[in-house]
C-alpha cells in the first residue's frame, strides 16, 4: 500500500473557461468571493436571478466590478464576509437563496435571507419547518411514503 500525504498549496493560479449560464454564474460569483485575491469571471449571466447574487455579496461587504456587460471582478476577501445591515432580498431566486444559506450558516453573524412576492415561500417554509424540528430533535412527519431507487 501506498502513502499519499496532501498539502496545501501556497497559491492556485488557473484560468478556466466554462460556457456562462446561470448555474455556473451564481457559484461562481460566490466562491470568488471567498477566494484570497481578485477573480475575473467572463461569460456571466446577467439574468436577474444572477444579479440578485451579485448584490447579496455585495451586501456580505465583497467588493465587485462590472466593467463589461458579461465580466465581473470579484475581490475575494479570504473567506470573510462581513454582517449585513439589512435582510439580504434574493429576489424571486431559489438558487441564490438555497446557496447562501448554505455560505452564510458558518458565518459568525446571523443573518436574514429574503424573497419577493413571487417568491416560492410554501415550499421554503415547508423545508425550514422540516429543519427546525430536525433541530430540536423531533422527527420530521413525512407527507408521502419514500420510494426506492
Amino acid at each position: 500500500m501506498v502513502d499519499l500525504r496532501i498539502k496545501r498549496a501556497p497559491r492556485i493560479e488557473a484560468e478556466i473557461n466554462v460556457p456562462g449560464d446561470k448555474s455556473i454564474s451564481h457559484r461562481a460569483v460566490m466562491i470568488a468571493s471567498l477566494s484570497n485575491g481578485v477573480c475575473v469571471l467572463r461569460g456571466f449571466s446577467r439574468s436577474i436571478d444572477c444579479m440578485n447574487t451579485v448584490v447579496a455579496m455585495r451586501a456580505l461587504g465583497i467588493k465587485i466590478e462590472q466593467p463589461e456587460l458579461e465580466v465581473l471582478i470579484v475581490h475575494g476577501q479570504k473567506r470573510k464576509l462581513s454582517a449585513p445591515n439589512e435582510p439580504i432580498n434574493c429576489g424571486n431566486s431559489g438558487t441564490t437563496m438555497r446557496l447562501l444559506a448554505g455560505m452564510l450558516a458558518g458565518q459568525p453573524f446571523s443573518s436574514r435571507l429574503v424573497g419577493d412576492g413571487s417568491f416560492p415561500n410554501a415550499r421554503w417554509n415547508e423545508s425550514s419547518n422540516r429543519c427546525a424540528r430536525w433541530a430540536r430533535g423531533s422527527k420530521p412527519r413525512a407527507k408521502t411514503k419514500p420510494r426506492p431507487c
